[in-house]
């Protein structure tokens, strides 16, 4: 194809792509193209992204005040729901109860977790949102009551020799559900800072 017949596009920075005139290609091959070079606008060229380095990344995370407490609390949460889970082996075991019956054990610790995020956080959100009470402060103060709540029902837990205060450890347990949503929002208002 001669170079005459080809067609110049700009690009963006002085670049331009040669395509075939429209005059050469049959009427099926043609793109809808503007023939008009004015009316085509330029694109300024995108700078190519950065390569990151993930490693420096967490080392900048790790470095904002506060963060290095939620991530440690993140871990110990982690730790716990694992030591939860051999509760109910623990409970079949010690008590004689089949699998099956274990499942009131999840049962009261549902009951306690519907209880802290269904009533106990909404109403504590809005009575001090209403007083004023900055969002990182609140999720701080329930991550404080939802960790001693939570080494309440573990000791209680530690200490339990008879089903029902497994039920009870379980139960309070589940009250500490708070840990989670209060740790995320506290993490998210701490890298917004």
């Amino acid at each position: 194809m001669p170079e005459s017949s080809k067609l110049k596009l700009p690009l963006g920075d002085n670049e331009t792509a040669n395509s075939p005139a429209p005059s050469d290609l049959d009427n099926d091959q043609r793109p809808l193209l503007i023939a008009d070079q004015d009316l085509v606008p330029t694109i300024p060229a995108a700078s190519p992204p950065k390569p990151t380095n993930w490693y420096t990344e967490i080392l900048h995370l790790l470095r904002i005040p506060g963060l290095r407490f939620c991530f440690i609390v993140f871990f110990i949460t982690r730790l716990a729901l694992i030591a939860k889970a051999f509760v109910y082996q623990h409970a079949s075991e010690s008590f004689g109860w089949e699998m099956s019956t274990t499942t009131w054990l999840r049962v009261s610790q549902a009951v306690g977790a519907s209880l802290v995020t269904l009533l106990a956080l909404p109403l504590l959100n809005t009575i001090l949102h209403k007083r004023g009470l900055q969002a990182q402060r609140l999720d701080l103060a329930v991550l404080r009551a939802s960790l001693l709540v939570a080494a309440i029902g573990f000791a209680v837990l530690w200490e339990a020799r008879e089903s029902w205060m497994l039920l009870l450890a379980l139960f309070i347990c589940g009250l500490s559900e708070a840990i989670q949503p209060a740790n995320q929002g506290l993490a998210t208002s701490l890298i917004t800072r």
